[in-house]
């Protein structure tokens, strides 16, 4: 933070992205961020994958949103929330779509912790 603002003592945060050539941070809003790697990187990537498709946007962002407003209350590591997950989820490979997008990403990082309330880490 300090070679984008120097002297910042206010809150420092991650995940953040890094103008190498500007020596700043440009962005280190979570909510954005993977939008901004799927839709505006992708032509430096070397195997381009559209994590974002324009036909699916609404619901991976609906989806987004949903599953935060849970993570915030704590609601993914309770059993009903995450059984209402797997009813939504069905057998379906994944979670908008017929391929891997965002919604499958931010789905995986919001409940790769969660455990069962009997574990005691």
């Amino acid at each position: 933070m300090d070679a984008t603002e120097p002297g910042y003592d206010g809150h420092i945060s991650v995940p953040v992205l890094w103008d190498q050539a500007a020596g700043r941070i440009v962005s280190n809003d979570c909510a954005v961020l993977p939008v901004d790697l799927a839709t505006r990187f992708m032509q430096w990537a070397a195997t381009p994958q559209d994590l974002y498709p324009e036909q699916w946007r609404a619901q991976i962002d609906l989806l987004d949103r949903d599953v935060t407003a849970i993570s915030a209350t704590g609601g993914p590591h309770s059993a009903h929330a995450l059984d209402a997950l797997e009813d939504f989820l069905g057998g379906r490979g994944h979670v908008v779509g017929d391929r891997l997008t965002l919604a499958d990403v931010g789905l995986w990082v919001k409940l790769s912790d969660t455990r069962p309330s009997s574990d005691p880490l």
